[in-house]
């Protein structure tokens, strides 16, 4: 009896053994049948390549040319001030909380960079200078009559039908809230490959009027962040100085008069007629050239969508073999 199942064993074992090398073979006869599609594919694809390089360069011709202004920035030292030492971090805690509760503040180049994107700096710039507004915005922009105008056109026509499809706001003149989402999209706040050094940049058609932007949008930022610590430093100059009317205790009267002496350090940094929150290492600089469009990525973007669909085109096609049998049945 076991003779007789290990003789069954033994030819179950042979036939697997048979069917392996059978359906590798199958594997392989697909794969290379697949390869032949392809090749046959081949001057379509290459088709595809000239073709997606002609759109390529057609498009550059068209679209406007940007340069790329960049600053360069470096955290300022009052972020020295603000935090100073852990140690001292902690102390200032201790010392808010007899009277109140309150964190210490961020640093000043950390509330730069947040308010780079906020409301108050849209605002801002165009108090400062309001031309930017029909620069940025320029197809919504009468030159004529020096009033805002709804843009027209058949893309405008679809866009205003798309908007009142969802139920979305109609038209409205370019304000702080569009220049807000403007510098959100438009200007880029990174860390440089340096450390310690940030980069902002920004991309646009007229480099000179990009340079101005960029000071401008600076300049906004670092005075709102200014203005903040001014307020902030007078107020706790008043809660300091009631604190050391209560306060009996040495030790914490030594913390508060500490206190009081960075708190004034920090209003005098503030009230000096120089960048605050955020140090110019560098620029603003424009590049020499255009940065944009970029010839090479749109064509690798294209010719990638090209060759992609030649080559699902050439793989779905039936077989010449196949579609001459169909041909003779008919």
């Amino acid at each position: 009896m076991t003779s007789r199942d290990d003789r069954m064993e033994a030819g179950d074992r042979q036939a697997a053994d048979g069917a392996q090398p059978s359906a590798l073979a199958d594997d392989v006869a697909a794969f290379l049948a697949l390869l032949g599609r392809l090749w046959r594919a081949r001057f379509a694809m290459f088709f595809a390549i000239l073709v997606a390089l002609a759109l390529a360069i057609g498009l550059a011709q068209i679209m406007d040319k940007k340069y790329m202004v960049i600053m360069r920035l470096i955290p300022s030292q009052t972020s020295e001030v603000v935090l100073g030492p852990q140690a001292n971090s902690a102390a200032i805690g201790g010392i808010l909380s007899l009277g109140r509760s309150q964190d210490v503040r961020p640093s000043p180049f950390m509330r730069f960079n947040e308010t780079l994107y906020s409301q108050a700096v849209a605002e801002r710039m165009i108090e400062l200078d309001p031309g930017i507004m029909p620069v940025i915005f320029e197809g919504q922009w009468d030159a004529e009559t020096g009033t805002w105008k709804q843009p027209d056109g058949p893309l405008s026509g679809v866009g205003r039908t798309i908007k009142a499809a969802l139920g979305r706001d109609e038209w409205r003149a370019p304000d702080a809230r569009l220049l807000r989402k403007f510098i959100m999209n438009e200007v880029v706040f990174a860390e440089s490959g340096r450390m310690g050094v940030y980069d902002m940049s920004f991309e646009f058609q007229d480099p000179d009027f990009a340079r101005h932007f960029m000071r401008l949008l600076f300049t906004s930022a670092d005075n709102i962040v200014r203005e903040s610590d001014i307020r902030w430093t007078r107020a706790m100059e008043q809660f300091i100085a009631e604190r050391l009317e209560e306060v009996t205790q040495i030790d914490q009267r030594a913390e508060l008069q500490r206190l009081r002496g960075q708190n004034e350090r920090m209003l005098i940094l503030a009230s000096v007629d120089e960048p605050y929150s955020a140090m110019l290492f560098d620029g603003p600089v424009v590049s020499a050239d255009p940065t944009s469009p970029n010839v090479p990525k749109m064509f690798v973007y294209i010719a990638a969508f090209l060759v992609g669909v030649t080559m699902v085109i050439a793989l779905l096609r039936k077989p010449r073999e196949v579609r001459e049998a169909r041909r003779r049945r008919r």
